[in-house]
């Protein structure tokens, strides 16, 4: 049975990833210092109507929560080992998608937190999906700088993301899920779009062994090919094989027929003169 959550929520520090925005329930501040007391007021405000929902009771490296910040669209975040609490994924929908691309793999929610995947996670996701272990490396990096300014570690401008934005048109919030860092990924046609350009590459090989752009095979004859080489061919080797024998004296199958037929003639002639001449 899915079990409430108690929450802790008059502790700021637990709760700093939603004053950075993340979730998209509040405007975030783009550093801790820079909050106005407008937004940590709102901040404060949000968090009181929170309800969690244990989702997986299983987990033993932390807590996955069904977060409600209204009566309406729950989102799902998750809670390491500090209580600390990091956004996941904006619907149930999503989060069932993302379970699917890490393949269930344990501890595999730690690519959102600040601690990062752990070796033995690492390990099989590069046995087992790379892809996205790339990805999540990635989200992580990324999210590490924005998490480094925020708190006043770093003044390092965020890198460029327009490898990670989403060029199609036409999707629905729930098809999408955003990091807060202008990375935006279209879980549900990922798979599709993999599909795709797969099929594109080989009928791309298949269009170009049709269109007879490959090298024919080779279809020189073996004799012409030796000649080339300089090795005689059968033709030559038959003439100079009669001349060989010529030279040794050594006759033919064709001279071996005719002296036969010769010797055989003259042997039949030889024998009818004396019958004649007694006649």
């Amino acid at each position: 049975a899915v079990s409430e959550i108690t929450l802790d929520k008059d502790d700021d520090s637990v709760w700093l990833e939603l004053l950075m925005g993340r979730g998209d329930l509040m405007e975030g501040a783009h550093t801790l210092a820079a909050a106005t007391p407008a937004q940590m007021e709102q901040f404060r405000a949000i968090r009181k109507s929170f309800r969690a929902f244990d989702l997986d009771g299983s987990c033993a490296s932390g807590k996955v929560a069904l977060l409600y910040p209204g009566p309406k669209s729950p989102q799902v975040w998750f809670q390491d080992l500090s209580n600390r609490w990091y956004f996941v994924s904006k619907s149930f929908t999503d989060y069932f998608r993302l379970v699917i691309m890490h393949l269930g793999l344990p501890n595999w929610h730690y690519a959102f937190t600040e601690v990062g995947l752990d070796h033995t996670t690492k390990q099989w996701f590069r046995f087992l999906s790379p892809e996205r272990l790339s990805i999540d490396v990635d989200n992580y990096n990324l999210l590490q700088q924005k998490r480094r300014v925020f708190r006043g570690e770093s003044n390092a401008p965020l890198p460029s993301l327009n490898k990670y934005e989403n060029q199609g048109n036409g999707h629905s919030a729930s098809q999408e899920t955003t990091t807060n860092i202008g990375v935006r990924l279209d879980l549900e046609n990922l798979d599709k779009l993999r599909s795709t350009g797969s099929k594109s590459q080989s009928k791309k090989k298949k269009a170009t062994s049709g269109t007879g752009s490959e090298r024919p095979p080779n279809t020189e004859n073996w004799a012409t090919r030796r000649t080339a080489q300089g090795t005689p061919s059968s033709a030559s080797n038959r003439e100079g094989s009669q001349g060989q024998r010529e030279r040794t004296g050594r006759p033919n199958s064709a001279t071996q027929r005719a002296d036969a037929h010769a010797s055989g003639g003259g042997s039949r002639g030889s024998s009818r003169g004396p019958d004649s001449r007694t006649n």
